[in-house]
């Protein structure tokens, strides 16, 4: 099974578990796995086929009201989790 991953490092304003509440309101609860990593990551995992609906997922975290003005850098890619 494929696996898409974003790493979210967030702004010193920001609290990750606030963020971690955000988004699992914008997630399915049984298709995703949202982790806070120290006091300023995030980490999601979420099953996927495709890269294009990782971006798309980007795409509506980077454009929510209460996270979009707190993320500082974005990493995504697609892995395969043995």
């Amino acid at each position: 099974m494929k696996k898409g991953f974003i790493c979210i490092t967030l702004g010193r304003n920001g609290s990750s578990l606030k963020v971690v509440r955000e988004i699992q309101k914008l997630l399915d609860v049984k298709d995703y796995c949202c982790s806070t990593q120290g006091k300023y990551g995030i980490v999601i995992e979420k099953n996927m086929e495709e890269l294009s609906e990782l971006d798309e997922f980007l795409t509506t975290l980077r454009t929510h009201p209460e996270i979009s003005g707190i993320i500082l850098k974005t990493i995504t890619f697609l892995g395969i989790r043995a």
